[in-house]
């Protein structure tokens, strides 16, 4: 489009910038009152616009409105909040307004808010095996930690896992370790998983005496979580591929068949726990011995 010097004759319209259309005036203004003493009246029913004038238009075209496409998802688009001013491209390019830093900020913190929601604080119920057994435990989970750089831990099996509060914590164990004597399991196999906490572990028989304490600490702690109890021995916590925890699983021969718990403890966690950090920040609140 060619650009034009002035406007259509006798038109009451502003000079056109450039590439851009007329803008709106800076603020409203009165209407002008023209007399029509001496011009000449073409109609009895009309209004004061122009009529039939030609415009010096070399050819008419369309016009189009630029914009600016923006970065891709929300974050980059935050910082577009208001269109340019096509005519002055460099100078009149939006600073970065102040609230846009904050949006972003409040975003990052909402985003670290959600991350934590999908980790909960836990209260976890153990049963520990006696000797020899847990010295036996404990060598192979340690060999196991240095040899792939993987957290260690106590060897235990997980009873229940809840969401009560540390207040009670110390009751339910007093009661569930009054309530249950010694308990002796039989190992199954070891074997293997895709889960954090389960990449190589001993599996047990699920022995009535086990049910039956997982139900007294659910019941002394009102507790109403859902978890389940699969009677296991973890022996590695590690992200591994499928054939290697398999290969490693088959390599491991215990020297015993049977495993008596005799204590239990109870342990502030995080639920799920999923990384070296979460099984670090594990502290044992309660420990008792088991009756008989």
């Amino acid at each position: 489009m060619i650009q034009g010097v002035f406007p259509a004759r006798d038109a009451d319209a502003p000079f056109v910038a450039r590439f851009q259309s007329g803008e709106a005036p800076f603020r409203p203004r009165r209407d002008e009152i023209i007399s029509i003493e001496n011009r000449e009246i073409e109609k009895l029913l009309c209004n004061f616009d122009a009529h039939r004038v030609q415009p010096d238009v070399f050819r008419p075209s369309a016009a189009k409105a630029v914009a600016i496409k923006p970065g891709h998802r929300i974050a980059a688009a935050t910082f577009k909040f208001t269109s340019q001013n096509i005519s002055w491209h460099d100078a009149s390019l939006t600073s970065e307004p102040k609230f846009a830093r904050c949006w972003v900020l409040k975003t990052a913190s909402r985003s670290e808010a959600y991350s934590s929601k999908m980790k909960n604080p836990a209260i976890t119920y153990w049963l520990i095996p006696a000797e020899p057994a847990h010295s036996s435990f404990q060598d192979l989970i340690n060999d196991l930690a240095r040899q792939y750089d993987a957290p260690v831990f106590e060897p235990h099996m997980t009873i229940h896992v809840g969401l009560h509060g540390l207040d009670v914590a110390e009751r339910v164990a007093e009661k569930a370790s009054a309530c249950c004597g010694r308990i002796k399991v039989k190992i199954l196999e070891v074997s293997h998983s895709n889960d954090f906490t389960k990449t190589l572990f001993v599996r047990f028989a699920l022995h009535t005496k086990l049910s039956w304490l997982n139900e007294i600490i659910r019941c002394a702690a009102k507790d109403s979580s859902d978890y389940r109890l699969k009677p296991h021995v973890s022996l590695l916590y590690k992200k591994m591929p499928v054939m290697a925890r398999r290969k490693l699983a088959d390599s491991i021969k215990l020297p015993f068949s049977h495993v008596v718990f005799d204590s239990i403890k109870v342990v502030r966690c995080i639920s799920p726990t999923r990384t070296r950090a979460d099984v670090e920040a594990w502290r044992v609140v309660a420990a008792k011995p088991l009756a008989g």
